[in-house]
């Protein structure tokens, strides 16, 4: 059964705030947001996509699988020097939202901002890449939001 969007992103948050401990270093619950797509103007693609894998694996960025055990390690060298830490979410259609939900976890650690890529967008950006049109992810973010500025504990 296919559950929307919306309510992953609802289910995240409850999860999050009924757990007898915060897995957040930082005390912090979980800032989930719906990722859009936007005009690019040859800024160079840095942006970093985890899709969540049936196998109990993740890829990042379509480059590199590596173990769910891995991921917080690997996205902390990535964003070890990037102002803006967001990290994008996808998942295949047969993983369950629970094994989604761990990663976004494990994500949140690392990064300010977890975007959920929705198919919609996902097939926006493909079509508008094949057409050959200057795409970017927009994370949509809040707009106080400039960028990660204290080091990770």
């Amino acid at each position: 059964m296919r559950t929307g969007i919306a309510g992953l992103a609802v289910t995240a948050l409850l999860a999050l705030n009924a757990a007898d401990r915060n897995p957040f270093d930082r005390g912090r619950i979980l800032s989930v947001r719906i990722a859009k797509t936007k005009p690019c103007f040859g800024d160079g693609n840095r942006d970093i996509i985890v899709q969540v894998l049936s196998s109990g694996r993740v890829r990042i960025s379509d480059r590199e699988a590596v173990d769910r055990r891995s991921l917080a390690r690997r996205l902390a060298q990535i964003f070890e020097t990037r102002d803006y830490r967001v990290a994008y979410m996808v998942a295949k259609p047969e993983v369950s939202w629970g094994e989604v939900l761990v990663v976004i976890q494990i994500a949140a650690t690392q990064v300010d901002y977890v975007a959920i890529l929705t198919p919609a967008v996902s097939t926006d950006l493909e079509r508008r890449m094949r057409n050959g049109t200057d795409v970017c992810l927009d994370p949509n973010l809040p707009s106080d939001y400039t960028g990660h500025s204290s080091p990770r504990h």
